[in-house]
């Protein structure tokens, strides 16, 4: 099993590695342990099927009522 390693310290699930026109991307759900309310959805290149290369994008934050 791999682990994503973010910071500050988060729960990561669900990551989906995918490649599009020649490029790899790896795509996961994130939850910080000190927001229990807030999940977000994580994007960033890969340089291999192991290491990501970009900054990592966040593209939508949900709020769990």
């Amino acid at each position: 099993m791999n682990t994503i390693l973010t910071t500050p310290a988060a729960y990561n699930i669900d990551a989906t590695a995918f490649q599009h026109t020649g490029t790899l991307y790896i795509l996961w759900l994130s939850m910080k342990m000190d927001v229990s309310t807030a999940l977000e959805l994580i994007l960033s290149k890969m340089l291999n099927p192991c290491l990501t290369t970009s900054p990592r994008i966040q593209g939508t934050r949900l709020l769990l009522l």
